[in-house]
């Protein structure tokens, strides 16, 4: 808008969304208790999330990692189609489709890594929830998800359309030891997008406008 609008930019007060501290609940895997390694994605099956990218880049990712699992939570117009396709390549060992469920955060802690190879995003609350379990993300970077995850410092970003780098991102993900990445997106999360401070901010700006500083 402000790129359309120049006039507005100096009237533009930007607040992200925020992470609840919530408490984290045991969960079991659907299947594949005794996997190796569990990626998790969480999202609704349309186009802009970009599952069938991500049923590519499993398939490379599986040559190197057999003994591994992916996740689906969410639903939406493409699962079914994306259930045929599971079908058609053989893959219904390795891709767990789960719909939706009320409490992802659970298993999202629970998890590996959290996988998000979108086309189109703002600023995906998932990744922050992610950051804030301590889970390992690899997402490709694409609108805002540069400002919370800088490769190799609070996650592993791909570009957009590189399936290849993106499983061999994942396949980092799980070789490599991520505590201190892990860490740093915590803290990042803590610091900057908690429901604590992002109300903090609406009530500095809600001050500012109403003593007319805006």
């Amino acid at each position: 808008m402000n790129q359309l609008f120049p006039a507005t930019k100096n009237k533009t007060t930007v607040i992200p969304i925020g992470v609840e501290n919530q408490i984290i609940h045991k969960v079991d895997w659907k299947e594949a208790e005794n996997s190796s390694f569990n990626i998790i994605h969480v999202g609704g099956f349309t186009f802009e999330k970009n599952h069938k990218g991500l049923l590519n880049i499993w398939k490379l990712f599986l040559k190197e990692q057999p003994d591994a699992n992916l996740h689906l939570f969410g639903d939406g117009p493409l699962r079914q189609e994306m259930e045929n396709l599971v079908t058609l390549d053989g893959l219904q060992s390795s891709v767990i489709f789960y719909g939706w469920v009320a409490n992802p955060l659970d298993y999202i802690a629970k998890a590996d890594v959290l996988v998000l190879p979108s086309i189109i995003e703002g600023l995906p609350g998932v990744l922050l929830e992610a950051m804030f379990c301590k889970t390992i993300v690899v997402a490709n970077n694409v609108g805002g998800i540069s400002e919370i995850i800088q490769s190799n410092e609070t996650g592993f970003l791909a570009e957009k359309g590189d399936e290849r780098e993106f499983a061999s991102l994942m396949k980092n993900a799980i070789d490599l030891n991520t505590n201190a990445i892990t860490n740093k997106a915590y803290n990042l999360v803590e610091e900057h997008f908690s429901n604590d401070y992002i109300a903090q901010q609406f009530e500095k700006t809600y001050l500012k406008i109403s003593n007319g500083k805006n």
